[in-house]
């Protein structure tokens, strides 16, 4: 049970990290306080990781996201707000 729990989470890091979403933080609202975060609505959720981000402003965002470097894969980070 724990390695089908294990395989689905990371086969979630593995497509939240080849699809480094559509979120853009040049046009987004950032965290105030953290020049590196910007405010995004995600409409889809899976296991905790969140798909489908678009950037927005503060009053409609669902997560705060940063772009991540893992390895040599550039990842969207996000958490619920």
């Amino acid at each position: 049970m724990k390695t089908r729990i294990a395989s689905w989470a990371t086969a979630g890091a593995l497509v939240c990290g080849g699809l480094v979403a559509t979120a853009l933080p040049a046009s987004a609202d950032q965290v105030p306080g953290n020049p590196n975060r910007f405010y995004a609505y995600c409409s889809i959720d899976v296991l905790g990781f969140p798909l489908a981000c678009t950037e927005t402003d503060a009053a409609h965002a669902s997560h705060e996201c940063s772009y991540v470097l893992y390895g040599v894969d550039l990842t969207l980070a996000c958490e619920r707000m």
